[in-house]
């Protein structure tokens, strides 16, 4: 069966124009569904309240819920989004070079705490 190059090329047009249709469908339908998570964390998973590392250092997500008695170098006002480790992903989410597992929220606190200069 001996195609022309015409034929040839129209078959391979219509085989890129279906695939470039295809995934851009499939690509919406991925981006709302990932815009939804981005929301709360820019599509990285919140650190897990059981991580090892993040038990180690302390990390609380809310740093008003810090207990002073527990942690003496914290100092209200405190929190990772002043924090030389934290670099910030999204509004509240950003990432901490202490712990790798996921995000922490800008409120957050843990013991490893470093004032931004």
């Amino acid at each position: 069966m001996a195609t022309s190059r015409r034929q040839f090329l129209e078959r391979s047009l219509g085989v890129f124009a279906f695939s470039v249709l295809a995934t851009s469908s499939f690509g919406l339908a991925a981006r709302s569904a990932f815009a939804a998570k981005k929301e709360k964390a820019a599509g990285a998973n919140e650190v897990p309240a059981d991580d090892a590392v993040a038990s180690a250092i302390g990390y609380v997500p809310d740093a008003s819920k810090v207990d002073a008695k527990a942690n003496p170098t914290f100092k209200k006002g405190q929190n990772c989004s002043s924090c030389a480790l934290f670099t910030k992903s999204n509004e509240g989410w950003g990432k901490c070079q202490m712990i790798q597992s996921g995000l922490v929220h800008s409120n957050g606190w843990c013991r490893s705490y470093n004032k931004k200069a």
